[in-house]
Protein backbone atom coordinates (compact mmCIF):
# COMPACT_ATOMS: atom_id res chain seq x y z
CA UNK A 1 0.00 0.00 0.00
CA UNK A 2 1.42 3.62 -1.10
CA UNK A 3 1.93 5.58 2.67
CA UNK A 4 -1.19 7.32 3.93
CA UNK A 5 -1.79 8.04 7.31
CA UNK A 6 -5.28 7.14 7.39
CA UNK A 7 -7.29 4.32 4.99
CA UNK A 8 -10.52 3.15 4.78
CA UNK A 9 -11.12 0.10 5.01
CA UNK A 10 -13.98 -1.68 2.41
CA UNK A 11 -16.25 -4.77 2.35
CA UNK A 12 -17.05 -4.07 -1.38
CA UNK A 13 -20.72 -6.17 -1.27
CA UNK A 14 -21.13 -4.68 -4.24
CA UNK A 15 -20.18 -2.43 -6.72
CA UNK A 16 -22.63 0.69 -6.15
CA UNK A 17 -21.07 3.70 -4.81
CA UNK A 18 -17.80 2.86 -5.57
CA UNK A 19 -16.99 6.01 -7.63
CA UNK A 20 -18.44 8.04 -4.86
CA UNK A 21 -15.94 6.40 -2.32
CA UNK A 22 -12.61 6.72 -4.40
CA UNK A 23 -13.98 10.64 -4.99
CA UNK A 24 -15.11 11.05 -1.12
CA UNK A 25 -11.51 9.27 -0.09
CA UNK A 26 -9.48 11.42 -2.25
CA UNK A 27 -11.45 14.78 -0.90
CA UNK A 28 -10.12 13.65 2.55
CA UNK A 29 -6.54 12.82 1.70
CA UNK A 30 -7.45 8.80 2.88
CA UNK A 31 -6.80 6.01 0.68
CA UNK A 32 -9.19 3.51 0.10
CA UNK A 33 -7.86 -0.13 0.92
CA UNK A 34 -10.13 -3.37 0.13
CA UNK A 35 -10.58 -5.96 3.06
CA UNK A 36 -12.31 -9.32 2.88
CA UNK A 37 -13.39 -10.43 6.41
CA UNK A 38 -12.05 -13.79 6.66
CA UNK A 39 -11.33 -15.86 9.66
CA UNK A 40 -8.18 -14.49 11.39
CA UNK A 41 -8.24 -11.77 9.20
CA UNK A 42 -7.17 -8.36 11.14
CA UNK A 43 -8.02 -5.01 9.68
CA UNK A 44 -5.28 -3.28 7.34
CA UNK A 45 -2.86 -1.49 9.36
CA UNK A 46 -3.85 2.27 9.64
CA UNK A 47 -7.43 1.79 8.63
CA UNK A 48 -9.30 4.50 10.40
CA UNK A 49 -12.82 3.06 9.74
CA UNK A 50 -14.49 0.12 8.06
CA UNK A 51 -17.28 0.79 5.46
CA UNK A 52 -19.48 -2.38 4.32
CA UNK A 53 -20.57 -1.11 0.43
CA UNK A 54 -23.75 -3.02 0.67
CA UNK A 55 -26.11 -0.81 -2.28
CA UNK A 56 -28.51 -3.71 -3.12
CA UNK A 57 -26.56 -6.38 -0.63
CA UNK A 58 -28.14 -4.86 2.40
CA UNK A 59 -29.13 -8.30 4.01
CA UNK A 60 -26.13 -9.65 3.39
CA UNK A 61 -24.22 -6.80 4.85
CA UNK A 62 -26.56 -7.30 8.13
CA UNK A 63 -25.80 -11.17 8.22
CA UNK A 64 -21.76 -10.36 7.61
CA UNK A 65 -21.84 -6.89 10.90
CA UNK A 66 -23.21 -10.19 12.75
CA UNK A 67 -20.04 -12.20 12.32
CA UNK A 68 -17.83 -9.69 12.48
CA UNK A 69 -15.69 -10.11 15.71
CA UNK A 70 -15.40 -6.60 17.18
CA UNK A 71 -12.88 -3.77 16.07
CA UNK A 72 -10.82 -0.98 17.23
CA UNK A 73 -12.41 1.42 14.74
CA UNK A 74 -16.08 2.54 13.67
CA UNK A 75 -17.61 0.96 10.94
CA UNK A 76 -20.11 1.16 9.25
CA UNK A 77 -22.85 0.14 6.81
CA UNK A 78 -23.05 2.23 3.12
CA UNK A 79 -26.76 0.65 1.13
CA UNK A 80 -29.33 2.57 -1.04
CA UNK A 81 -32.49 1.99 0.47
CA UNK A 82 -33.27 5.24 3.14
CA UNK A 83 -35.16 2.46 5.62
CA UNK A 84 -35.08 3.30 9.45
CA UNK A 85 -35.61 -0.65 10.48
CA UNK A 86 -32.50 -0.94 8.34
CA UNK A 87 -30.46 0.97 10.10
CA UNK A 88 -31.39 0.12 13.79
CA UNK A 89 -30.45 -3.52 12.41
CA UNK A 90 -27.36 -2.03 11.59
CA UNK A 91 -26.71 -0.47 14.77
CA UNK A 92 -27.87 -3.73 16.63
CA UNK A 93 -25.34 -5.55 14.92
CA UNK A 94 -22.22 -3.78 15.38
CA UNK A 95 -22.54 -1.10 13.01
CA UNK A 96 -22.20 2.61 14.75
CA UNK A 97 -24.57 4.32 12.20
CA UNK A 98 -26.09 3.38 8.31
CA UNK A 99 -26.04 5.62 5.42
CA UNK A 100 -28.24 5.36 2.63
CA UNK A 101 -27.01 6.74 -0.76
CA UNK A 102 -26.80 9.35 -2.29
CA UNK A 103 -29.12 10.74 -0.26
CA UNK A 104 -26.24 10.38 3.23
CA UNK A 105 -23.54 11.41 1.23
CA UNK A 106 -22.94 14.84 2.90
CA UNK A 107 -23.69 13.27 6.84
CA UNK A 108 -20.96 10.60 5.31
CA UNK A 109 -18.57 12.96 4.14
CA UNK A 110 -19.04 14.43 7.44
CA UNK A 111 -18.79 11.15 9.59
CA UNK A 112 -15.45 10.19 7.83
CA UNK A 113 -14.18 13.36 8.02
CA UNK A 114 -14.74 13.74 11.96
CA UNK A 115 -13.20 10.25 12.37
CA UNK A 116 -9.80 11.04 10.45
CA UNK A 117 -9.25 14.22 12.51
CA UNK A 118 -9.70 12.58 15.59
CA UNK A 119 -7.64 9.27 14.56
CA UNK A 120 -4.57 11.94 13.29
Amino acid sequence: MPERDWWIAVVQLSDSFHVALTELAGELGAGVVEWRPEPGAALPLGAGVLLLMAGGEEAAALELLAELPSAPVPRYLVGALPDHRLAAAAVRRGAHDYFALPDDLDLLRRTLERDAREAR
